[in-house]
């Protein structure tokens, strides 16, 4: 519940504060589908009716992605259930926490960790990834069943993860696609034919969004991006790391005479793959676009039942060199990244959370209408404006910030202003 905020998630909360048009008109600006601004301001309007401060509006965004992700743990849950591998709950929770891309380090810089884990990120990350994760474990359902049903509750969940993030769109099409191409090769003309309806159907309900946002984004973001080319070179390396680190157990998990859906298996690594590999082509063709983050709802369904499984084998295995091997990469490598994040976290954000608070409350309690700011830390500066202007004060400041704020920063920090109706003077 920390009081810091990044860049993105100060976006987040000053277009929440726009009309729902607005929201997609502004929206389309940015990068990513309207979905998530338009559910969050649903939830804050439900949930914040009586008080609606910065501050509630942080608790309140943080724990809808904390529930997004605990929702996402129940249904990978349920599909390592389908595919045989038994584990216990708990034990599954603490690996989930445990994989880089949920409480892992920013490029995995270990000197200046930040926090940009989807799971308590005010961003659509987690919500994205949790229609993705429904939307495959339907899919797998009605590839045993053949139930017409879970085929259409998968594809408005696919629709719902496009309109929450670009590269989860990319992912659900995919999934289809992929489906597709097996009942094709196994014969299977009927569902061949459902596959290619639902794909169809897939991109006729995201065309809305391909003729106004994604034109609109493409010559945005054609005009410079902040993704260097240096970035995406490491963003690329991780997330290669991290695929072939886990294929070893998923190679195991493919040879294992007890594991079901196997083709299921193999088509969410094909399209881990063909993610990576179809973003770094158009990220070396045009803009570069390819992080870590996200990668984040097919890579968590695809590490989570990797090392779920590695758990499930250890007495099958525990005798080989190989998962001897393993088991000190997956329960000393990766849990000391992890903690040395959550030790960044602590000692950093904690204090600066307090820090902020206290100015937070000093705000609210100032008598009158107006008050001065002028906290020379841009961040800090910025989410005592938004504190301030929640709390319906005018806002003074000798600091001519927008002269001395990059570009990227500007375009979110005025909007700080232009949403909340505030004015600097």
């Amino acid at each position: 519940m920390k009081l810091t905020l990044a860049k993105d998630e100060i976006f987040t909360l000053t277009l929440v504060h726009s009309s729902y048009l607005d929201i997609i008109r502004t929206d389309s600006l940015d990068v990513h589908p309207p979905l998530y601004y338009i559910i969050l301001k649903i939830i804050f309007s439900c949930l914040l009716f009586y008080k609606h401060t910065l501050l509630s509006e942080i608790i309140v965004g943080r724990l809808f992605s904390v529930v997004c992700a605990g929702i996402s743990f129940i249904y990978i849950r349920r599909i390592t259930k389908l595919i045989g591998i038994k584990i216990a709950w708990i034990y599954q929770l603490i690996l989930m926490i445990l994989l880089p891309n949920v409480l892992g380090l920013f490029n995995y810089n270990v000197h200046q960790p930040m926090d940009l884990q989807p799971i308590i990120n005010i961003r659509m990350y987690s919500l994205s990834a949790l229609f993705l994760v429904m939307g495959f474990y339907y899919l797998i359902i009605f590839s045993q069943t053949n139930y017409n049903s879970k085929l259409i509750f998968s594809v408005i969940l696919f629709e719902l993860s496009a309109y929450s993030h670009y590269f989860t769109a990319m992912m659900a099409g995919l999934f289809l696609f992929c489906y597709f191409i097996r009942a094709l090769y196994r014969k299977e003309y009927i569902n061949t034919i459902k596959y290619l309806f639902s794909g169809i159907l897939f991109l006729i309900l995201y065309i809305p969004w391909i003729l106004y946002g994604v034109r609109k984004q493409m010559v945005h973001a054609s005009q410079g991006f902040w993704i260097s080319r240096h970035f995406l070179l490491q963003n690329f390396l991780e997330i290669t790391f991290f695929v072939v680190l886990f294929i070893i157990p998923f190679y195991w998990m493919l040879r294992d005479t007890k594991i079901k859906a196997k083709s299921s298996l193999i088509i969410l690594l094909i399209v881990n793959f063909l993610t990576i590999l179809l973003s770094s082509l158009m990220s070396l063709y045009s803009t570069p676009m390819l992080l870590l983050r996200y990668m984040y709802p097919s890579l968590l369904i695809y590490e989570l039942i990797c090392f779920s499984y590695f758990v499930y084998s250890y007495i099958d295995r525990s005798h080989k060199i190989s998962y001897k091997f393993l088991l000190i990469i997956f329960f000393i490598f990766i849990p000391l990244v992890s903690l040395k994040s959550f030790h960044y976290e602590v000692v950093n954000r904690i204090p600066v959370s307090y820090s902020l608070y206290k100015e937070f409350s000093a705000i609210k309690q100032h008598k009158n209408n107006s008050v001065n700011i002028n906290n020379k830390n841009i961040t800090f500066f910025t989410e005592n404006v938004m504190y301030a202007v929640s709390n319906n004060k005018k806002v003074h400041s000798k600091y001519k910030v927008f002269k001395r704020l990059p570009y990227s920063y500007n375009y979110v920090w005025k909007r700080v202003y232009f949403y909340m109706n505030s004015k600097i003077n």
